[in-house]
């Protein structure tokens, strides 16, 4: 019986070894985070200081509305993206959230009024060098046929 009180709690010694283990790693992963951030973004095509201003529509705290340099194959598409390297609606903070529904609204609005409506849509592509932006595209599209977009998109 000692010898299985012992070994027991070395085990319980390990898990706690072990949680201290991880706990130490996901800090120095958070701290190279923040060191990665504060990098220059030589490299980084979709960064606010690399996309040429006639093309920028608006800039807010955390987010801002750009045209496509490329000739986009609809009229009225646009992309709202994130002023710093966060890489999906998941790991934005609430104030990017906010920022991404107000200007969502106003776009909403915008192209209402022209009897249009919006697809919004989030893509996630894993980059080599981990440097994303927060990207969503947003599509105008003939009010009438919202209801069938409705079938593929999920509506909020």
């Amino acid at each position: 019986a000692k010898l299985f009180i012992a070994s027991s709690s070395r085990l319980l010694n390990n898990d706690v070894e072990y949680e201290e283990i991880k706990r130490k790693k996901q800090k120095k992963n958070q701290d190279y985070e923040i060191i990665k951030e504060k990098e220059p973004v030589e490299d980084c095509s979709a960064c606010l200081s690399k996309i040429k201003k006639h093309l920028i529509v608006t800039i807010k705290q955390t987010i801002y509305l750009t045209l496509p340099t490329y000739s986009p194959f609809i009229d009225g598409y646009c992309i709202i993206r994130s002023t710093s390297h966060v890489k999906c609606a998941v790991d934005a903070d609430e104030n990017c959230l906010l920022e991404i529904a107000w200007i969502r609204k106003k776009i909403c609005d915008m192209f209402s009024a022209k009897n249009l409506g919006v697809i919004f849509t989030e893509t996630y592509f894993k980059s080599r060098n981990n440097r994303q932006h927060l990207e969503i595209e947003c599509f105008p599209i003939k009010s009438k046929l919202m209801s069938d977009a409705k079938m593929f998109f999920k509506v909020r």
